[in-house]
């Protein structure tokens, strides 16, 4: 891939945080060896598989 070409697949969009809870998300990612973006990303995908869990559950 050349430089500055985005995979097709992703997006680039903009959050903001408060200034605190930016504060301890960065805490977290220093104690676990990670970045911002990285942790981000995991806690979504945990967030939207729990909710899939619990849509099957209900369906059930």
């Amino acid at each position: 891939m050349a430089p500055n070409q985005r995979d097709e697949n992703k997006r680039i969009f903009s959050v903001s945080f408060e200034k605190a809870l930016l504060a301890r998300i960065e805490s977290v990612c220093a104690e676990l060896g990670t970045n911002r973006v990285a942790f981000l990303k995991d806690a979504a995908a945990e967030k939207l598989a729990a909710m899939d869990k619990e849509k099957r559950k209900k369906e059930n």
